[in-house]
């Protein structure tokens, strides 16, 4: 699991554009809701064709994301 840096919903469409405390950044790729916390921890897991998905520690709620840097 990480722990979340900064984090910040993006206009128009409410996604997530996420920091972690290592310094990687990653954007919401998809539309669907999930509320997050600077500090909270989350685990990052590869799906089908190459695709990362996040989720809150202990919840099966998540969303997709892609690497900025």
């Amino acid at each position: 699991s990480r722990g979340l840096g900064d984090v910040y919903k993006r206009q128009p469409y409410d996604q997530w554009k996420i920091t972690f405390e290592n310094g990687q950044k990653w954007k919401q790729k998809d539309n669907y809701k999930l509320s997050l916390k600077t500090g909270q921890r989350v685990i990052l897991t590869k799906g089908s064709l190459s695709s990362v998905y996040l989720q809150k520690e202990n919840t099966t709620k998540r969303i997709k994301v892609k690497r900025l840097k």
